[in-house]
């Protein structure tokens, strides 16, 4: 524990080196083969999600939790609480007093 402790003061120690090493990571990462390394990292993560609007009765299925989330003005965590309910207890909760969710398996 020691030696990583000192092995950490001596790269926090000399600014130049971290802003070397801050703009090698900022053109890494923003690099096109990076991104899409990270697409495909969270495409296989992901899953697709079915939303039911209980008040005109419309499905529509959204590729992630995240962008159906941002989709219905809602938390990602809060559409995962109720994935669980319903996988759990087989109790489909409503989010926001109007939706339904349901989990689509990947193929």
């Amino acid at each position: 524990m020691k030696d990583i402790r000192g092995a950490a003061k001596i790269l926090n120690s000399n600014p130049e080196q971290q802003a070397k090493r801050l703009e090698q990571l900022q053109i890494y990462t923003s690099s096109p083969e990076h991104k899409e390394h990270l697409r495909k990292l969270q495409e296989r993560r992901s899953f697709k999600v079915e939303i039911l609007d209980t008040e005109n009765n419309e499905t529509t299925v959204y590729s992630s939790v995240r962008v159906a989330a941002k989709e219905i003005g809602c938390a990602a965590q809060t559409i995962h609480n109720a994935i669980k309910r319903l996988e759990e207890k087989g109790v489909p909760g409503l989010i926001k007093k109007r939706y339904t969710v349901k989990r689509i398996a990947n193929d």
